[in-house]
This record gives C-alpha cells, sequence and structure tokens, in this order.
C-alpha cells in the first residue's frame, strides 16, 4: 500500500476532480445561456402575438358596434346579414 502514501496520487485525483468540475460548471453554464436565448425568443414571440391580438380585438369591436348600428339603423339588412352569417358561412 506504497501507493496510497505517495502524495502524486492525491494531487492527480485532485486535479482531475477540478477538470471534470470545471467540465460540468462550463456545460451547465452553456446550458443556462441556451435556455436564456430561447428565453428571450419565447418572450419576443408572445410580445408580438399580444400585439397581432390587441389589434384583432380592436377590428373586432368595430365590427361589433357597426353591427349594433345596422341593427338600430335598417333592422331589415340587419336581420339579413344575421340569416347569412348565421347560415351560409358555415
Amino acid at each position: 500500500m506504497k501507493i496510497l502514501k505517495d502524495p502524486r496520487l492525491y494531487v492527480v485525483i485532485t486535479c482531475l476532480t477540478l477538470i471534470w468540475s470545471i467540465n460540468q460548471y462550463l456545460r451547465t453554464t452553456e446550458q443556462i445561456i441556451g435556455l436564456q436565448l430561447e428565453l428571450e425568443r419565447i418572450e419576443a414571440q408572445k410580445d408580438s402575438l399580444r400585439e397581432e391580438l390587441f389589434i384583432n380585438k380592436i377590428d373586432v369591436g368595430r365590427y361589433e358596434l357597426t353591427i349594433d348600428h345596422l341593427k338600430e339603423y335598417d333592422p331589415k339588412a340587419y336581420k339579413e346579414f344575421d340569416r347569412f352569417l348565421s347560415h351560409e358561412t358555415e
């Protein structure tokens, strides 16, 4: 058991452990950076979709106001519109 008393063994084990630890740290850091980039991409896409949804909600609101106005101004045209929307566009 002379090898266990040799300090070079402990130096080699320490160096190998240190190299392994640094490798694990670098690998984890790369994964974190990749996840951060993915998160930024998803957040940008979410913001873009939110803007598109806002624009579409404004358009839908305009159509609803127009239909309400049509209902009051020309009930016959509104009934024809409603019939067409309910039966002809499916």
